[in-house]
């Protein structure tokens, strides 16, 4: 029993509301031998000659509403009395429903007295349901809910899906504003990249004429020592050959003042 309670309130662990304490808690009863394939057959997948037949018609007179993102079925009871059908004959019918390819949210109406009726909703990722059933005083999770309104059948549709409508444009406007928005933070981004791919050109060309101008002051100045060492050696060759003449006439000079001296 708790298992089944677990497979069925998940809907197979394919809802929303599946945790991985859900996949463990199942995993511990599968442990404890808990013949968890043949529950699900019996309970969840295999159905009375009956249910098949209640099935059939709930789906073939269901109607797509909202742009054919909502669909609805209503089962009468005169259709209960033909088919000889009970409540718990409409299990699963919902759940079908909502397998239907781009509806969001799947409605199922089970008139239980006279203007009364049983309603159960499913939804897949835009519409919480449990608002919706919350706000006519019924209840659920935000995939799956109920609730029992009176009135005629064309009343509570009608209320029903001017609520699921709110929450369909609602998100779609969210989901055009977050794109919006992305589509905006992706133009940023690029023009972020563009302008830091051109800072780095910038500063590339910065560096190599920062390099060239080093290279042409390291010439620059290489020519500056070469001409001042030349000049050096100019200067001191200078220096060295007016030393040796001013030597030479100092000798001249000194000779000839012996030769006066000896002479007188």
């Amino acid at each position: 029993a708790l298992y089944m309670g677990i497979a069925h309130d998940t809907g197979i662990f394919r809802y929303s509301c599946t945790s991985p304490e859900t996949m463990e808690a199942a995993a511990q009863l599968m442990r404890k031998g808990v013949d968890t394939a043949k529950i699900t057959d019996r309970t969840y997948y295999e159905k009375t000659y009956v249910q098949n037949q209640i099935l059939g018609r709930a789906l073939l007179e269901s109607i797509m509403v909202l742009d054919q993102r909502c669909i609805v079925s209503v089962v009468r009871l005169k259709e209960m009395e033909f088919f000889q059908a009970k409540p718990s004959d409409l299990e699963g019918i919902v759940s079908q429903m909502r397998q239907t390819k781009g509806v969001e949210v799947a409605m199922f109406l089970h008139e239980t007295a006279p203007q009364t009726f049983k309603v159960s909703l499913r939804s897949k990722e835009r519409v919480d349901v449990s608002r919706i059933a919350k706000y006519f005083g019924g209840g659920g999770h935000v995939r799956a809910a109920g609730v029992t309104m009176k009135g005629s059948v064309h009343d509570v549709i009608n209320n029903l899906t001017a609520l699921i409508e709110k929450q369909l444009d609602e998100k779609i406007e969210q989901e055009a504003f977050k794109k919006a928005n992305e589509k905006v933070f992706e133009a940023k981004s690029e023009k972020q990249r563009k302008f830091e791919r051109k800072e780095e050109k910038t500063e590339d060309l910065i560096e190599k004429m920062a390099k060239l101008i080093i290279e042409q002051n390291s010439a620059t100045i290489g020519r500056d020592v070469a001409k001042a060492a030349e000049k050096k050696i100019d200067d001191e060759a200078t220096a060295r050959k007016s030393k040796k003449e001013g030597g030479t006439k100092e000798n001249v000079q000194e000779k000839t003042k012996r030769r006066t001296t000896k002479t007188a």
